[in-house]
């Protein structure tokens, strides 16, 4: 059903203990696309991760997370390193460094990616790391239009990483260009602002409506301050997106994979009540019930360390 594309890693995250004079890390598996991947799992929609995983010690733990969700692996092993990522956090905020090169994550080729396709397969989700630059973000994207002519919905996180972005010009114009492919975009203010150049969220709106369209799922995140849902057709574009108010996390421990958390259940609620074949005619009070439903999981996910996404009985209890 749901088909996911982009970036597993090892997050090697802060503890807040050190051993007196360094800090210590822990090392977790991830990846925004896998972590979202693995949300999907636990809230019991059928998911199939594309990228490839690494044969390592990693790649183990990558894998065995990924068995443990019931996500199912498409793709063979690559003998090739696991990628990894330094996460060190201020006051709940992570911030990274990536270390990504030859790694068995960004193995991939178009006959490897289409041969993982099935007839059941309705969705394919892409975004990160994986639209970030290189040959392989060619690929992903090539095989994004696959999916589309094929059938299926296109979702998109852009999930912006700027310091590993080496051409920010050639990345802006085609995330703009995946904004207009994709029919269930989620993206964060910090992601907008980025491709556009600009703080405003006003602007913001206005550009990502002028990219995407507005006969789609669309959703800006906002952090604590909520999120901002696209509806109404006729108006001025940054009168167009009505507000949600974010669930809180009770008690707050970070941020780390919330972004991953609340795409995964967006989706998960689109799946869920069938809306796939009617994206298009969504009433409001349909995006307000996935925003409540995707901001009560993201908020779980931050009242523990890490990312570690609700199953569907800890969101509706």
């Amino acid at each position: 059903m749901l088909v996911v594309g982009g970036e597993n890693l090892i997050d090697c995250v802060q503890m807040e203990q050190s051993d007196g004079e360094y800090p210590l890390f822990r090392a977790i598996p991830g990846g925004s696309p896998y972590n979202m991947a693995i949300a999907a799992g636990r809230q019991q929609i059928p998911t199939t991760y594309l990228t490839p995983i690494s044969t390592d010690a990693h790649g183990d733990a990558l894998f065995s997370r990924l068995q443990d969700a019931d996500v199912s692996l498409s793709t063979p092993r690559i003998d090739a390193p696991s990628s990894l990522a330094m996460v060190s956090l201020r006051n709940g905020i992570p911030s990274y460094q990536f270390y990504r090169e030859h790694t068995a994550e960004r193995q991939i080729s178009d006959r490897m990616l289409k041969a993982a396709l099935t007839e059941q397969d309705r969705v394919f989700h892409i975004g990160s790391l994986a639209l970030a630059g290189g040959r392989d973000t060619d690929i992903w994207i090539d095989f994004a239009h696959h999916c589309k002519q094929s059938g299926m919905a296109v979702s998109l996180d852009p999930n912006v990483r700027a310091a590993l972005i080496p051409d920010a010009a050639a990345y802006r114009q085609k995330i703009k260009q995946m904004f207009g492919l994709a029919d269930i975009i989620k993206c964060s203010d910090e992601d907008l602002s980025f491709i556009f150049e600009t703080d405003e969220l006003p602007v913001m709106m206005r550009e990502l409506t002028g990219c995407a369209g507005q006969n789609k799922i669309i959703t800006i995140t906002h952090g604590e301050n909520g999120a901002y849902l696209c509806h109404d057709d006729a108006g001025e574009p940054e009168t167009s997106f009505i507000h949600h108010p974010a669930a809180q996390a009770q008690p707050f421990v970070d941020t780390v994979g919330a972004g991953d958390t609340y795409m995964a259940s967006m989706l998960a609620m689109v799946i869920k009540e069938n809306w796939l074949d009617n994206i298009s005619d969504l009433s409001l009070a349909d995006k307000m019930k996935m925003a409540e439903y995707a901001s009560r999981a993201a908020a779980l996910n931050c009242s523990r360390q890490g990312c570690n996404p609700p199953t569907s009985d800890e969101i509706l209890f």
